[in-house]
């Protein structure tokens, strides 16, 4: 009997300690299952995960990682999308009214993109970060008109002019103080922060006036120049002539041009250096603009007048 039950006791230990064994391998089981479907999922996340669109604006334009002569225009083309980079306050050729993007430069670029088979996007940005910009290769090249100084021509690639772009003055319409250039002597006159206009400025300035600009007032932005030039807080603005013919269309009891300063220069897209296939791509477009009469048309529609441009890159 009492070897019975010494049996049945050995039995029910063995019985518990098989059950116990039996509940720590179930869980190390179910901990080493997990283990591994957590792995397999972030392998597979890893292989499923994608990079940034470049055409979002999150990692440059359409051929950002491109090395060399040609990459980007292959990569414009393969993608069948141009993203150009433009300062939104420069009316009439770049401005926003209603959330949307439009002037002179937004179609003209929707012809060139058109007739190039692709879309466009553009990615707006304040004027000082428009040249860094380009380099940096956020974009693929500048759909906003630049002056083509000869400071710019060393460093940049442009297309064949697309604008008169010589650099005017601009006075409120009652100003009978200002009848001349000259008379910005002892006035306060105003440009845009680091562009070629203000260049002009500040060398007529020099050159003509001896420095008898009383002062040269920056400004982020041409709207802000034009608002305090109405209110009084500056007594004129130097823009290119386009510019201003626009403005005072639009105003014309307010604004009055006086009269050009400096040296007749152009407007035109800038690329980089290395990217002379999509520049020459982009300019079979533009002479084609100007053959058809499309350039003409649009400088009717907003500078009311239409004159011929020079054909060829300037280099």
């Amino acid at each position: 009997m009492d070897k019975m039950q010494t049996n049945r006791g050995l039995g029910r230990h063995s019985i518990s300690l098989f059950a116990k064994r039996f509940r720590s391998q179930r869980r190390a089981t179910k901990i080493w299952l997990f283990v591994t479907l957590l792995l397999v999922s972030l392998i597979a996340a890893g292989c499923q995960a994608k990079p940034a669109n470049p055409a979002s604006g999150e990692s440059g334009g359409s051929g950002a990682a491109g090395g060399g002569e040609g990459d980007t225009l292959k990569q414009v083309m393969a993608k069948k999308l141009v993203v150009t980079g433009n300062e939104p306050d420069f009316f009439p050729f770049q401005y926003v009214e209603n959330g949307e993007n439009k002037g002179y430069g937004v179609d003209l670029l929707a012809y060139v993109a058109k007739d190039m088979g692709i879309e466009y996007r553009q990615i707006l940005l304040p004027w000082d970060g428009v040249l860094p910009g380009l380099e940096s290769k956020k974009f693929d090249f500048i759909s906003d008109v630049l002056l083509m100084t000869p400071e710019r021509l060393e460093k940049y690639l442009f297309t064949s002019p697309i604008a008169d772009g010589s650099v005017a003055v601009l006075v409120r319409k009652d100003n009978k103080d200002i009848q001349s250039p000259a008379d910005m002597a002892g006035k306060v006159v105003g440009a845009l922060r680091g562009s070629a206009m203000m260049k002009i400025l500040k060398d007529y300035n020099t050159t003509e006036l001896n420095g008898g600009v009383k002062e040269i007032k920056e400004f982020v932005g041409y709207p802000e120049a034009y608002e305090d030039l109405k209110n009084g807080r500056i007594d004129a603005v130097a823009n290119t002539m386009p510019n201003l013919q626009a403005l005072v269309m639009k105003f014309p009891d307010q604004y009055k041009i006086v009269d050009k300063i400096g040296p007749k220069v152009y407007l035109g897209w800038a690329f980089r250096k290395e990217d002379k296939a999509l520049r020459d791509r982009v300019e079979q477009s533009i002479t084609k603009a100007k053959e058809d009469g499309t350039i003409a048309k649009l400088l009717e529609k907003y500078f009311a007048e239409s004159y011929d441009l020079p054909k060829d890159v300037p280099n």
